[in-house]
């Protein structure tokens, strides 16, 4: 389920419905926290939205989780 709502999430992201797809992304870091990808996910999302600083958050968290990211 993680990775269909990351999936949709990017089309939503596509289609320019930055909140449908920041929602999707969401969702799946909440089945998934540990997922670093979904955060910078979200974090494009975020950016693309103009919410800045939520994006630093996300891009934040995703290298706590994983340096390498």
């Amino acid at each position: 389920q993680v990775n269909c709502l990351a999936e949709r999430g990017g089309v939503f992201l596509d289609l320019g419905r930055q909140d449908e797809a920041i929602a999707d992304y969401a969702r799946a870091i909440e089945l998934d926290p540990n997922q670093a990808p979904r955060y910078n996910d979200r974090a494009w999302a975020y950016y693309s939205a103009g919410k800045y600083q939520l994006a630093i958050d996300d891009l934040d968290q995703s290298m706590l989780i994983d340096p390498e990211n």
